[in-house]
């Protein structure tokens, strides 16, 4: 997931515009609760701030963290920051930079996003083969609701029960 140099930012406002080049923007998870990004940059106009913000449906953002570098001109830049995501339940999240700048024009950068490896139930069942009787045991990391469906081995829905699930052994 990296930005590819030579490309600017978008420009969502009217005024002067600001020469920002984006010469590396990357986001990746570490340890699965943490996103880690980089980017580095050149301008040759003041920037007041970056703000990072972060979305899961990759259309509503909220910022995440406002840092206020001092940029040198004309130098190549580079910036690292982290986002703890371990109360994030979506399987995707998404990234953007916000850099409003000094002349009032307002950029974003393009959207990055890293998929956060979600854990599912395990599930175990038995006897196996089943005959009248079948127990299910299912070993959650959080508790929610589950779907216990039980298909006969022609593919019809024998059963169906939505099941509400504590962390843990459940059976």
């Amino acid at each position: 997931i990296i930005y590819k140099p030579g490309n600017t930012f978008l420009e969502l406002s009217e005024g002067k515009s600001a020469n920002i080049q984006m010469l590396q923007f990357e986001v990746f998870l570490e340890q699965y609760n943490t996103s880690v990004l980089t980017w580095s940059l050149i301008t040759s106009d003041p920037l007041e701030k970056f703000e990072v913000e972060r979305s899961i449906d990759n259309n509503l953002y909220i910022n995440i963290v406002t840092l206020f570098p001092d940029v040198p001109l004309n130098e190549q830049e580079d910036f690292k920051t982290t986002d703890d995501v371990s109360n994030v339940n979506n399987p995707v999240i998404y990234y953007r930079m916000k850099i409003p700048g000094t002349t009032g024009v307002v950029k974003y950068s393009d959207v990055r996003s890293v998929r956060k490896n979600v854990k599912k139930a395990i599930v175990n069942i038995f006897p196996n083969p089943v005959n009248d009787k079948v127990s299910i045991q299912v070993l959650t990391e959080k508790a929610g609701e589950g779907l216990i469906r039980l298909i006969d081995d022609t593919g019809r829905i024998i059963y169906s029960q939505k099941q509400k699930l504590v962390k843990g052994i459940n059976i």
